[in-house]
């Protein structure tokens, strides 16, 4: 048996510093404390390609070494707009106690007895490393902009799929040799599994995701680690390749609104014959969200926080008006009447019903922004509408603007396949 940590979506980045480095720090003290035998993340380690001398970057830097410094570490390139392709290479210079291996291409790694990664020249081992104590199939983010370029736009998400499938059954067998030795066999992958639960509690239902759990569980791997989902969830299931698990960590903070369950990373135990993981928390952020369907009721906001427990919360307060009553709401000279800060004058969107949604985060007295850190540049899952363009709404492009969504959700339309948090949320 081998015990790991699994941590993912950390999201380094200007916004999110204070977040990740508070959470993924606290993880890295658990997971030591844990005594963990090596550790894996599965993707989105930044938030955005960062300049090398960035504290963002700075940080990650020194929490990946002191996670190191304890045990072998491997590293999966994630999506590529968090991060730009070359991005990760570095961390295999960290230095640290045990080496950092990062997975850029699809390929098998094992982890040798003296703690070392070996990994394989082609996209699977012809046979097993001796002295191997846990064998790692890795399947980085695809380029879906090269498949789309070979089979075209229209196929391209369906050709990702069946090759994914393709390529996990084709691991099938080195996993059942991995069996037969008292060998850990282990998948790593970032991408979407077709009817996982965003973090904001919607069903990614679509036909250009990357995986089915049929897919996934057809690698007879006995343990799945995956990225990209901000949600913790996972799948289990009995057979002929004993027990098997399937699990997303999640983030590990919470960097929006609205973020559903507990922050965290997961610690897992895998025989070879079966595994288990169990989410260990982080101290994520708490989140509020006060609506009011109309103008801000000033008493009743009072009123509302007052028998709340806000201390330390990130609270957000929206709303939303006929189009033609939006000049009597005045975000600067109601944040004054309540006592909380100052700032912008909200802007607004003008919804396809002749609504107008407003909002401003009581956090930093900012109208319609993000507010401290809540919130990566390109999801729209942390964002109030306030300074969000109203468009309509296209199968496949995703929506920002409440008043748009509620009509998207009713005609049935998710979210952005570009980008998956992009989701359609309910009308405020």
């Amino acid at each position: 048996m081998i015990r790991l940590a699994h941590f993912s979506d950390l999201h380094y980045g200007t916004k999110n510093l204070i977040e990740a480095d508070r959470c993924f720090g606290a993880a890295i003290d658990r997971a030591i404390a844990l005594g963990v035998e090596a550790a894996v993340l599965s993707g989105d380690a930044t938030d955005h390609g960062l300049d090398l001398h960035a504290p963002a970057a700075e940080r990650l830097f020194a929490q990946v070494r002191r996670l190191a410094d304890h045990c072998p570490v491997l590293m999966l390139q994630g999506t590529f707009s968090h991060e730009p392709p070359g991005t990760l290479a570095i961390f295999r210079l960290l230095g640290g106690r045990h080496p950092v291996h990062v997975a850029e291409r699809i390929e098998q790694v094992a982890l040798i007895a003296e703690g070392k990664w070996l990994a394989s020249t082609d996209w699977c081992f012809d046979r097993l490393p001796a002295g191997a104590r846990a064998l790692f199939s890795c399947a980085p983010t695809v380029n879906k902009a090269a498949v789309a370029a070979a089979v075209g736009a229209a196929d391209a998400a369906q050709a990702v799929g069946e090759n994914l499938a393709c390529l996990l059954r084709g691991y099938a067998p080195t996993h059942r040799a991995a069996r037969r030795q008292g060998m850990p066999a282990i998948g790593v992958s970032h991408g979407t599994v077709f009817g996982c639960v965003s973090e904001h509690g919607v069903p990614m239902a679509g036909f250009d995701h990357e995986f089915t759990t049929g897919a996934l569980f057809a690698a007879e791997a006995q343990a799945f680690m995956l990225g990209h989902i901000h949600r913790h969830q996972s799948w289990a299931a009995e057979g002929a390749a004993g027990g098997q698990c399937i699990a997303y960590a999640g983030s590990i903070g919470r960097f929006h609104y609205g973020e559903e369950g507990e922050k965290g990373f997961l610690l897992w135990e895998v025989d070879a014959d079966q595994a288990r993981c169990m989410l260990e928390a982080t101290p994520a952020r708490r989140t509020v969200d006060i609506v009011f369907d109309g103008k801000p009721d000033l008493e009743a906001l009072r009123a509302t926080v007052a028998q709340l427990d806000v201390a330390g919360v990130f609270v957000r307060v929206r709303w939303t008006v006929a189009d033609e009553d939006r000049h009597e709401v005045r975000p600067g000279g109601d944040r004054a009447a309540t006592g909380w800060g100052g700032g912008d004058q909200a802007g607004g969107a003008n919804c396809p019903r002749g609504a107008h949604a407003g909002g401003w985060d009581l956090a930093t007295g900012e109208s319609g922004g993000q507010g401290a850190g809540m919130g990566a540049g390109d999801r729209g899952a942390g964002r109030t509408v306030a300074r969000l363009p109203a468009r309509a709404v296209q199968p496949g492009t995703g929506s920002h603007c409440r008043g748009c969504a509620a009509e998207a959700g009713r005609s049935g339309v998710r979210g952005s396949r570009r980008d998956p948090y992009h989701p359609v949320f309910a009308a405020a």
